[in-house]
Order: C-alpha cells, then structure tokens, then sequence
C-alpha cells in the first residue's frame, strides 16, 4: 500500500514524538561532565600562573574520562611549567601515543626535551608538529631554534624563513634568523634581520618568547 503525502508525514511525526522524550533525557554522563569541569578549573588556574593547583584538577579531570586526551596533555603541560621535565615527558609520550596527529601533544613533549637539553628528541617532536600543522609559526620557530642549536644553520634558517612567511612579525623567529645568518657566514643578510628585529620590539608590534606560561607559543598552553 502507497501512503499519501498526509498519511507520510502523520507517521513522520509520530515516529519523531516516540523518539523525543529519550532524546530530551540524553544528557551527558556524569563521568564526563566531572572531567570537563575539572580540566576547565585546571586551565583557569594555569592562567593564574598555578601550576600545581592546575595540575590536581587535570589528573581528577583524568581519572573521571581516562579516554580523553585533553587532561593528560594538559597535565603534561603543567608539569614542564613545574619543571618537573622527566615527568613531563613521560606523560607525553604516553600521549603521544594515541593522539599522534594532534599537535599541541608534539609540541610540548618538544618543549620537555628541549628544557631537559635533549634537543636531538626535541627536534624530531617539533618536526612531527610542524608535519601537523605547518602553518603554525610557533612550531617552525622552535625546529629553527633546535636546529640552530645543533650547527644545522641552513635548516634552521629555512625554519625561521617559514616562521616568518606564516607570521611576519614573530620577533623571536627574525632574531633566531638573524643569529643563524651569522653564523652561516652571510654577515650583510644578519645585520639587516637584526635591525628588523630591533624595529619589530622598540615599536611593540611583536613580542619575544620566554618561558613564562602563555608566552612559548598557543600549543603551550592548556586547552579546555
């Protein structure tokens, strides 16, 4: 038997008027909206410039949804901001593990091995964000910054040259330049980077990185 158009749509909506009560009480589980709160707490205490405090709600935020990844590279990221940089690692590479395309997890692991001084390790994980996202100047910044501290100047002047192209006022990036010019030789290229940079800082359009949290870059910081 055809329906009519009418007899279709009588049937549309009571299929939809059986179906709404069970979608009105859907709501989350409880597990999750424990996890989100905490790890939202942890990130407004990061930003207080709290490390540890943060770092107790990211590992409640963890026990409450171990499946997701956010609160156990977010407390990664407390831990490098508590020195704590063996930790740091450990937690993510553990990470990294399971969310290999995500590269806030690269970049910060990167960020613990370079402060621990590994930076052979530490260019690999800011190669894997870069390869990521290559868009970010951060990332590109930092495998500048790693390769320049491993004599590879004309990689590293290639990754600073790609910082700039994404964002052309990343001072960092044009004095990480201007020192990987001078010391592949091109004396006359690194002056005028210098004096760019002296520019980009004395006018205030650009700021330098430093190992304040907030201040090495978006990756760094703790997501919600």
């Amino acid at each position: 038997m055809i329906l009519s158009l009418s007899s279709r749509t009588k049937l549309l909506l009571a299929v939809l008027f059986l179906l709404l009560p069970a979608a009105w009480s859907a709501d989350p589980p409880k597990a999750d909206l424990e996890a989100a709160h905490s790890n939202n707490v942890g990130v407004a205490l990061m930003n207080q410039q709290l490390p540890g405090k943060a770092l107790v709600k990211f590992e409640d935020a963890h026990r409450a949804d171990p499946s997701s990844p956010i609160p156990q590279i977010n407390k990664g990221i407390a831990l490098i901001y508590l020195r704590r940089l063996p930790e740091a690692e450990q937690v993510l590479s553990a990470a990294s593990t399971g969310n290999p395309n995500n590269p806030r997890v690269w970049y910060s692991l990167g960020l613990a091995q370079l402060d621990a001084g590994n930076q052979a390790s530490a260019l690999t994980s800011f190669q894997h964000a870069v390869e990521v996202d290559p868009n970010d100047a951060d990332s590109h910044y930092y495998a500048g910054t790693v390769n320049l501290a491993l004599k590879n100047y004309d990689r590293a002047v290639e990754e600073f040259e790609k910082a700039l192209a994404i964002s052309p006022l990343h001072a960092s990036a044009q004095y990480g330049l201007a020192r990987a010019l001078q010391r592949a030789g091109k004396t006359d290229e690194a002056r005028k980077r210098f004096q760019r940079f002296q520019q980009i800082t004395q006018q205030k359009i650009g700021t330098i990185f430093s190992d304040n949290y907030g201040e090495q870059g978006r990756y760094a910081t703790a997501e919600d």
